[in-house]
């Protein structure tokens, strides 16, 4: 589902959400089950929060905004110069009209009053001079996530304070069909420059591209851009040998994965191609989240010229987008024996399974010890693992603990619930052992097993948080480059992102991030919140249980007994029993 907003949401503000089923029929002519209860119609409810876009005095961010493409000196010297962009317009995003500023002929800009803390902007090159936006050539529009610190005027834009955008040739963008698929590739005038370019395309499905009001169609182009001049640099240890900009007249979404075809050229750093059928990943920037993203596999073809998006893998907006083997940025896994923390997980991993393979067999004892591993380290471990941005390893970790849960609530059936459980604790030792016993053999650590793909997930934390300080999670390092930054302030951010994964994880767990988002601030204390959301879930896993009422089926009287229970206003009846029917 997406939100189209006539207007920008207010700032530092929580939105709610409601969605009401019963007024939306499917192509069918059914109600929506809009709730998820397994009965058409009710009413969906989400929150988020909006970023804060307060200004602070004598807050200010300071940059220049230069071409992608350099220019000769006009000293005639021989060297090349950066050219700067004059009248290119920066916008906070959520308070556009009043935290604004553009360009001086240098390409300096100075915004402020400016935000502290992290905040979004848009750069707008479409109003520099020498654009001819929309009828000839123009420099591009883009979305970036910015850093200052309160109180200090001489914030650098990015970390870096240079900000570059490309020229985009007034050939590029071509209409988009809305019965077939159209390819697009470069113009003739780009090819006519570089002929490696010859071939490379983007393959966009019918119908597929619209904008933030619903509108369907437009036009989409491509056009090349220099790898270490882009609006938002590489992140450290990823070498992206071509990096193209999709552009388009307006449109900023894509329904459908968007197939790609860049030309299959040497390594930046080793400088060799990869071979037919070898496999890569494409790599995005995501301007909502101001980082470089993985989408998924490419493959090399056959006659080894070209790296193609694998089935159902592509682009899913318009930006900045390349190719690059699976390896992590910062260099590959370690190898040889295990390190200290895989060791442990590997331990804990033989403790937990021995006892919860044991107790299983101990009626009442092991389920209640199950539940309890299952949610507590188990929950732990798919936090951690999670949290590295490996999408394989993170199901894999959410899959084998979900398997325990559900082996913990089948113990009740003789044999059955105790060969589950035994089965999902061996699963688990496997996973977490195998690093150290390749180990012991000479081999290689069981991250370095995996295929080159899999590596790819493990993105460092971007953005301004780099520093050269290494931070080891599950053993694998996370590089960050912005040496001002207190080892606190790294710390803090990895607890963030650590706190994500544990959203994701509980929307695994019940089916919304609803039960988390209810644990907020309530009149300066969080733990009236977290208890009552507690009490609800604990009293939901016992009336799935094997020992309660209905068995494992959550009843009718228990979701009657959930309703009952006092809980956050933020979550309606409608939100207790789809949590129930996910559960069923």
């Amino acid at each position: 589902m997406s939100l189209f907003y006539l207007e920008n949401l207010p700032a530092g503000s929580r939105v709610q959400v409601t969605f009401d089923g019963s007024a939306v029929k499917d192509q069918y002519g059914n109600v929506l089950d809009a709730d998820g209860n397994g009965v058409a119609g009710g009413v969906f409810k989400m929150f988020f929060d909006t970023f804060s876009t307060v200004s602070v005095g004598q807050t200010a961010v300071i940059g220049h905004v230069y071409a992608s493409q350099l220019v000769p000196d006009p000293n005639g010297t021989g060297n090349t110069l950066n050219q700067p962009l004059e009248g290119v317009t920066i916008t906070v995003d959520g308070a556009e009209e009043t935290l604004r500023t553009t360009t001086d002929a240098q390409g300096f800009f100075k915004l402020q009053p400016s935000p502290s803390g992290r905040f979004f902007v848009h750069v707008d090159g479409r109003t520099a001079v020498g654009s001819q936006w929309p009828t000839g050539q123009y420099y591009p529009f883009v979305g970036k996530a910015w850093e200052a610190t309160a109180g200090v005027e001489t914030n650098l834009a990015g970390g870096s304070g240079e900000i570059y955008l490309p020229l985009i040739p007034a050939d590029t963008l071509k209409p988009v069909s809305a019965t077939v698929s159209t390819e697009i590739t470069f113009p003739p005038s780009v090819i006519a420059n570089n002929a490696v370019l010859n071939g490379v395309s983007i393959t966009v499905p019918p119908n597929d591209l619209f904008d933030n009001s619903g509108q369907r169609g437009g036009r989409v182009g491509i056009a090349p851009v220099s790898p270490d001049r882009l609006p938002e640099p590489l992140p450290p240890g990823l070498e992206l040998p071509l990096v193209i900009t999709i552009q388009t007249d307006g449109p900023l979404n894509f329904d459908q994965p968007v197939p790609v075809r860049f030309p299959n050229l040497p390594d930046p750093v080793t400088g060799q191609k990869l071979p037919p059928g070898a496999k890569s990943a494409l790599w995005s920037f995501n301007h909502k989240s101001g980082k470089w993203e993985i989408q998924g596999p490419m493959t090399v073809t056959a006659d080894g010229n070209f790296v193609v998006s694998d089935a159902g893998v592509g682009v899913r907006q318009p930006g900045w987008h390349g190719s690059a083997p699976g390896t992590p940025p910062g260099g590959p896994p370690p190898s040889g024996p295990c390190s200290s923390s895989e060791g442990a997980s590997c331990g804990l991993s033989l403790l937990t399974g021995a006892l919860d393979c044991g107790l299983s067999f101990v009626p009442g004892v092991g389920t209640a010890f199950c539940l309890g591993m299952g949610l507590g380290y188990g929950g732990a471990r798919n936090v951690m693992d999670c949290s590295l941005g490996d999408s394989v390893d993170c199901a894999v970790s959410v899959g084998a603990n979900a398997a325990g849960i559900a082996a913990c609530l089948a113990q009740a059936a003789p044999g059955v619930g105790q060969a589950i459980a035994c089965g999902a604790a061996g699963f688990s030792i496997g996973k977490s052992c195998a690093p150290c016993i390749f180990g012991l053999f000479g081999g290689s650590s069981a991250s370095s097993l995996s295929t080159d793909f899999l590596y790819a997930g493990d993105v460092p934390y971007g953005g301004p948080w780099a520093s050269a300080r290494q931070i080891s999670l599950k053993g694998r390092p996370v590089r960050q480059d912005d040496p001002t930054l207190s080892p606190e302030q790294v710390d803090f951010q990895v607890h963030l992102e650590l706190l994500e994964a544990y959203t994701n994880v509980l929307q695994v767990m019940y089916g919304s991030s609803i039960w988390y988002n209810a644990v907020d601030l309530q009149n300066g204390d969080y733990r009236p919140a977290a208890q009552q959301v507690l009490n609800v879930l604990t009293a939901l896993h016992n009336a799935a249980g094997t020992g309660s009422p209905g068995g494992i089926t959550v009843t009718d009287p228990e979701v009657s007994s959930l309703l009952s229970l006092p809980r956050p206003n933020s979550i309606a009846d409608a939100d207790v029993r789809a949590v129930a029917a996910y559960f069923n």
